[in-house]
């Protein structure tokens, strides 16, 4: 939209609502999924459409966390984690582009990880995409 900003507000409010009812039902998720659903809302409210997406949040390091089983307090960063599962991500030269491709990478292979199958000796197998990736692990107290 934002490479179309000769649109009309009649024709955005239609672009608007085609995207808020896509979104309803489902589950928002990402890197910052919280900041995403906040600028979202605002967006929506702003054309005076409600949300209604699903009201908790996929955060691909919380899940990430879970999956390897690290500690509920050490959250890998988007980085770390598109290394975790094997996504290919330039960290030095993200764009909105690549980082949201990075992150459908990582939530497709989340989604074809089955710990079972590690438990017993498998490893993951992660979709390549292109990784520079940090390891470095956010820690909250």
């Amino acid at each position: 939209m934002a490479d179309r900003a000769d649109l009309s507000r009649p024709l955005l409010s239609g672009r608007i609502a085609d995207l808020a009812g896509a979104l309803a039902g489902n589950t928002l998720g990402g890197t910052a999924p919280e900041e995403s659903a906040d600028f979202l809302a605002r967006l929506f409210r702003s054309f005076d459409i409600e949300p209604r997406w699903h009201p908790r949040l996929a955060d691909i390091g919380a899940l990430t966390a879970g999956a390897f089983g690290l500690a509920a307090t050490s959250i890998p960063t988007f980085t770390a984690c598109c290394r975790m599962w094997g996504i290919d991500f330039d960290a030095d030269e993200p764009s909105a582009m690549t980082t949201a491709a990075a992150a459908a990478g990582c939530f497709h292979t989340l989604d074809q990880y089955n710990a079972v199958d590690v438990l017993h000796g498998s490893e993951p197998q992660p979709v390549k995409l292109s990784v520079v990736p940090d390891p470095v692990i956010r820690t909250h107290p």
